[in-house]
């Protein structure tokens, strides 16, 4: 995650510009206040460059740590935290390997960040990471796309778009429905003043594992979790098997 987020670290929230983040952190708000009312810590992962924890700070209600592995994700995200006077604390992690002592009441791990791990054993192992900082009876949240999703938007992700800080990104969308990977490829062109010339060029490319909500709860079942619900998209409402986002809520089995 570190090295393939490098790349697209300057331009990624130009990349994610048709994300409605305010409508994601206000669904995260009420699905915090609906099942754990009283949360105060909360612990985002893979938090990129830190839009949903800037939004859930400006609540003034959360005491929150956002975390990349990503170095160069984090340091867009502070430079953002300082200019919106944020009170959010910055942490380089990797959330397949947790070293903090403190515990939380919330863990986030949201914009399908779950489907990079393209390996069910990974998922497993993020749980077990999850479950040494969270709070007894704290709640973990967080999404994955399934491929009702995938079908729908593989060709609609193909863009080719010029940035308002002097760079080209070329995104070339394909998906395997037989293997259930969805690919991402960058091509990323640094641009001279008069975005007329390409500078330097480079390349990233994003794999997902697409899942189905069967999948997730099978390796949910064999974790230290239960699920207290899963949502369908931004909604209040149960995912099914026509799903294309879905975000899951979980406690720890018991308490410690």
């Amino acid at each position: 995650m570190n090295s393939i987020y490098g790349k697209l670290a300057p331009i990624y929230d130009e990349v994610m510009h048709d994300v409605d983040y305010e409508e994601w952190a206000d669904f995260i708000d009420l699905v915090i206040q609906y099942h754990r009312q009283d949360t105060i810590s909360i612990l985002e992962l893979a938090c990129g460059t830190g839009s949903l924890s800037l939004l859930l700070d400006e609540l003034d209600c959360y005491e929150i740590t956002a975390s990349d592995a990503s170095a160069d994700m984090i340091k867009v995200a502070g430079m953002k935290g300082e200019e919106a006077h944020a009170d959010v604390t910055w942490r380089q992690i990797d959330f397949l390997n947790i070293n903090l002592d403190e515990k939380y009441d919330a863990i986030l791990i949201l914009f399908d960040s779950i489907n990079y791990l393209t390996e069910q054993q990974q998922i497993e192992e993020l749980f077990r990471q999850v479950r040494k900082v969270i709070k007894p009876n704290g709640i973990f949240i967080f999404d994955f796309t399934t491929p009702v999703y995938s079908q729908i938007v593989v060709n609609l992700l193909n863009e080719d778009r010029v940035t308002s800080n002097g760079y080209r990104y070329i995104r070339e969308s394909s998906y395997n429905a037989q293997r259930r990977l969805h690919e991402n490829h960058f091509t990323i062109q640094k641009l001279n003043q008069e975005n007329s010339q390409v500078v330097s060029e480079s390349e990233e490319t994003h794999i997902q594992k697409i899942y189905t909500l069967r999948e997730i709860q099978d390796i949910v079942s064999r974790s230290e979790f239960s699920i207290l619900n899963a949502y369908q998209d931004f909604e209040m409402i149960a995912a099914g098997d026509k799903s294309g986002r879905v975000t899951m809520v979980l406690k720890c089995q018991e308490t410690r």
